[in-house]
């Protein structure tokens, strides 16, 4: 887990920071960047808000990763093949 310096306990955006860095697409070279700014220093929750949209936008796609997935995974994917399909 990360901790925010000068912090005791993470606050629940911190374990959604997490997981979505453990299986986000971006390149090791930017979880790196990332990881060193949440230790190096106290992080706003703004900033670590926005870090959390990015995250959600990069994203691995569980189904052609082949990872564990659900059929809500599938029905997204649907969905959106589906939207794409009517442009």
């Amino acid at each position: 887990m990360i901790y925010l310096s000068n912090k005791e306990e993470i606050n629940p955006q911190m374990e959604q920071f997490e997981h979505l860095l453990s299986a986000s697409s971006i390149g090791e070279l930017e979880c790196e960047e990332i990881r060193k700014e949440i230790s190096d220093r106290d992080i706003s929750e703004e900033r670590l808000t926005k870090l959390i949209e990015y995250l959600k936008m990069n994203q691995l796609d569980p189904i052609t990763q082949g990872q564990n997935y659900s059929a809500t995974d599938i029905q997204k994917r649907l969905d959106l093949i589906d939207n794409d399909d009517r442009k």
